[in-house]
């Protein structure tokens, strides 16, 4: 038979009501502690390096493991779901995009290595056999010959807008053209 604890029986003081049954106890929890707070201080973890000024009047050093343009892309492709989200369609143009944009943010439209707009098309570009359309697309194959774009697939039913950022090789992008 289990029985009801009886707290009338028991200190009522918080302290001791906290305070392990064995003091040593708290050894081995905070050599745990102690532990992961030296593995987290010594693991690399995600590192990011971010671009750094060459010489004066030089281009900055490019990202290492990531590429700005690519970010740009996905910092695009979330405003142009939060506009298709509320006006049921993508934007005639990019510029309407810019009341989205934080006040302390810009709308990025340029790509930051080639320096050239990106080229937008709505209805998006076509290539055969191949099931995305390209929606947005860097000027240039600025990134070791590749350009970062913004794909989507046809809609089916009620099927809600999906947005890709990708890196595409030139040759692929040469395939794609207006329907």
């Amino acid at each position: 038979m289990i029985r009801p604890s009886r707290r009338s029986d028991r200190s009522t003081d918080s302290d001791e009501a906290l305070r392990p049954a064995n003091p040593a106890g708290r050894v081995p929890c905070a050599l745990a502690a102690i532990s992961v707070l030296i593995g987290l201080t010594l693991s690399p973890g995600c590192v990011t390096e971010t671009a750094k000024p060459s010489a004066p009047g030089g281009k900055p050093e490019q990202l290492t493991g990531i590429d700005e343009c690519g970010l740009k892309m996905h910092d695009l492709s979330s405003y142009m779901l939060e506009y298709y989200a509320v006006n049921h369609r993508l934007p005639a143009t990019l510029e309407e995009l810019r009341p989205l944009v934080d006040v302390d943010k810009e709308l990025p439209l340029v790509c930051p290595v080639s320096h050239k707009p990106y080229l937008y098309r709505p209805d998006g570009m076509v290539a055969e056999g191949e099931q995305r359309k390209l929606i947005v697309i860097d000027a240039e194959p600025s990134h070791n010959g590749q350009r970062w774009a913004i794909v989507t697939l046809p809609r089916e039913g009620k099927t809600p807008l999906g947005l890709w950022v990708v890196l595409l090789k030139e040759s692929a992008v040469q395939q794609f053209h207006a329907p």
